[in-house]
């Protein structure tokens, strides 16, 4: 059952850090478009350079700048609860890693932007963004080749731990 209301972590505004803008609100329970879902929420990663820029209204963020309320979470993990009249990539019961309102009970999602996952486990938290990131820097602009060396300054990060990982399955240094 869906409830009518549920707690998220938004802001306000934007400030000069994530402590100084968020807080905790009781919200009504959104309803969906029809290419989208709604997700309950398992588990949330915290990114604090997307937390940070988006609690400042920096970047990508600037348009947090014109609102009165914006959500907090970049990256998470849940359940697929409902989903619009013409979504066909994932189903109700459906574990997705999804971004944006992670911080909350419930997100709503574009559902075409969601990943399908074996199971909604901490362990894929990351995959959405820091993984993706990872990926995307290695293959497609450092064009990655087997026996290479690879310098993967702040390894213990997010994206850092998922490059370590793709340049050491992609046969480098």
């Amino acid at each position: 059952m869906i409830p009518q209301t549920y707690k998220a972590l938004v802001a306000e505004s934007v400030g000069s850090s994530f402590s100084e803008v968020a807080t905790v609100k009781d919200l009504p329970t959104p309803t969906i478009d029809k290419d989208e879902a709604l997700v309950q929420v398992k588990y949330a990663g915290v990114n604090g350079g997307c937390e940070t820029f988006r609690a400042r209204g920096e970047y990508s963020f600037s348009g947090n700048k014109e609102v009165n309320y914006f959500s907090l979470g970049a990256e998470g993990v849940g359940v697929v609860i409902a989903i619009g009249s013409e979504v066909t990539n994932v189903k109700v019961g459906d574990a997705v890693c999804f971004v944006g309102s992670a911080f909350a009970e419930y997100s709503r999602c574009k559902a075409k932007l969601l990943w399908n996952i074996p199971e909604a486990s901490k362990e894929y938290v990351g995959l959405r963004i820091s993984g993706l990131t990872a990926c995307a820097m290695l293959e497609q602009t450092g064009k990655l080749k087997k026996g290479e060396k690879v310098l993967i300054t702040a390894a213990a990060g997010g994206a850092g731990h998922f490059a370590v990982q793709f340049a050491k399955l992609s046969g480098c240094e």
